[in-house]
């Protein structure tokens, strides 16, 4: 595995950065629902649908390819989310395993303001992303043609729409995105791109200072990572949709 300059694997660097980066307070650092009584974060679990697959010219021999769906969890707070999604598919007489996680932080940029007293806002993210992605054989090695294996570091800006009421809020958010693609092991620097959308409504106080949180949620990633000395250019061209459906708490 191909080290950084401090000892830790790529996807470790960029995944640690993205934790550093929680010392940074949001732009728009405030309760879910606006209110100062309000719940400050949410814990949620439940299915992604992912669909991953090669989107290159010349299909290669082995592919990383994933369809099917997995087990999520999903940590988030205003101006931060933390997501995992693992499981487990047999995908054209082979085993496979995916691992995915995300972290995500953003300020807030409001371009106009309704009325004083509107419990609706419009909203800008500026947002800094952070993700890992593994697919492979269950036990695989890791080795070139054994795993894909990619970090992603990228920014990016969207809109979003928030509904704060006295005990139900709602939060709407869509981020195109584009960052880096570091390889976790061999050599290989490429580009990804995505866009994520995101809806969660918020029922606060159900009991106690508990409240249900639920969400949906789409992101559309490409992965461009290049090729590595005999390997084509496209070995590591993909392309994935994921689908998520959640629900949990907030308190």
């Amino acid at each position: 595995m191909r080290l950084c300059a401090e000892g830790l694997p790529r996807w470790g660097a960029g995944l640690l950065l993205g934790a550093l980066l929680l010392a940074v307070p949001p732009a728009v650092a405030q309760s879910l629902f606006g209110e100062a009584d309000g719940p400050a974060q949410a814990f949620t679990i439940g299915y992604v649908g992912v669909d991953f697959t090669y989107n290159g010219d010349a299909r290669p021999e082995p592919t990383f390819e994933f369809e099917g769906p997995v087990v999520g969890v999903r940590f988030a707070r205003p101006g931060f989310v933390a997501a995992l999604a693992y499981g487990a598919h047999t995908q054209d007489g082979a085993d496979r395993r995916l691992l995915d996680v995300t972290l995500m932080l953003w300020g807030e940029w409001q371009p106009f303001a309704l009325a004083t007293q509107s419990r609706a806002r419009f909203f800008v993210p500026v947002v800094l992303h952070s993700g890992y992605r593994r697919v492979s054989r269950p036990g695989a090695d890791d080795d070139l043609l054994e795993a894909f294996e990619f970090s992603v570091l990228g920014l990016g800006t969207g809109g979003g729409f928030r509904y704060a009421g006295a005990r139900v809020g709602i939060e709407a958010r869509a981020t195109p995105a584009v960052g880096l693609a570091l390889r976790s092991f061999g050599e290989g620097t490429g580009l990804s791109t995505f866009v994520e959308a995101d809806v969660q409504v918020h029922v606060a106080r159900v009991a106690g200072r508990l409240g249900l949180s639920a969400g949906v949620g789409y992101r559309l990633q490409t992965w461009n990572g290049g090729g590595s000395g005999f390997l084509a250019g496209d070995f590591f061209d993909y392309r994935g949709e994921q689908r998520s459906f959640r629900l949990g708490v907030n308190w």
